[in-house]
């Protein structure tokens, strides 16, 4: 009976938690994506993203050291940025045994990539991450998701925080440097008026509109995307006495990001 009993134990790691030899080798092309698959993965997976911190996903080109670990990868999960449509076809060709998957496009409007913004968004991402490392891992399917479920507990609490946190507001407008937070704002009954449109920066007459904008919904705050320090947007700060604050919807530290960039939203709209 012990030695049936110890027998038991032994196995008993092997029931919940069935090691992989090697961590499946994800790619990601930005860093909220790194943190939705890892917080999923675990030690189950080995994430490397292509976008690394202050390049933007606009102008970024993959070096060669990137380029020679993808020959090893199992997974690409891809999003929509505007290297990838420029990148994507070569990097597949170097390894032909990858997987790409498309990140929710069901979920992009009007060509804007940026769905990560929205807590909502990232749910639905992290949902099919879970279903993918599921299909390639089987062993693993019970550890992705309880993972996954504990990651919608902390993304749940963060979209209440969030509607709490913009509740009592005097204004529903805020300006940004680099337009890439509208689902954001849409998931929040919010404005985003960017000073950039597809890359281009707005002209004299579109500037004078934010202005009046700005002095009408007196808003003191005018929100610069790390990526992008437009001279366009100081000078707008400098004209209405407005304070340049600077955010990054590219953080790899998802959650904290949001709370971060929430809060100081909210302090700029109230």
């Amino acid at each position: 009976m012990q030695r049936c009993l110890a027998i038991f134990l032994l196995c008993l790691p092997l029931i919940g938690h069935a090691e992989l030899e090697q961590p499946l080798i994800i790619f990601v092309s930005i860093p909220p994506q790194q943190y939705l698959v890892q917080r999923i993965g675990a030690d189950r997976v080995q994430v490397n993203v292509m976008l690394k911190p202050g390049q933007t996903p606009e102008t970024y080109d993959p070096g060669p050291k990137q380029i020679a670990l993808l020959a090893a990868a199992q997974i690409y999960f891809r999003i929509g940025v505007p290297f990838e449509r420029h990148w994507m076809p070569m990097l597949a060709a170097q390894n032909k045994t990858m997987l790409v998957v498309d990140c929710c496009t069901q979920l992009v409007k009007d060509g804007d990539p940026h769905i990560w913004t929205d807590p909502n968004n990232a749910k639905i991402i992290a949902g099919q991450i879970k279903d993918i490392l599921s299909d390639r891992d089987p062993d693993g399917a019970p550890f992705y998701g309880a993972n996954y479920q504990s990651l919608i507990v902390d993304l749940d609490r963060l979209d209440r925080d969030i509607h709490a946190l913009l509740q009592q507001r005097r204004t529903d407008y805020f300006i940004v440097s680099h337009g890439g937070w509208k689902y954001f704002a849409d998931a929040y009954g919010l404005r985003q008026m960017a000073l950039d449109a597809y890359g281009r920066e707005k002209g004299p007459r579109g500037l004078a509109e934010m202005v009046d904008l700005a002095k009408r919904e007196d808003i003191n705050k005018i929100f610069i995307q790390t990526q992008h320090p437009s001279g366009t947007a100081y000078t707008l700060a400098k004209e209405i006495h407005a304070q340049a604050v600077l955010i990054d919807n590219l953080n790899e530290n998802y959650i904290d990001n949001l709370y971060k960039v929430s809060r100081l939203i909210a302090e700029a709209v109230r």
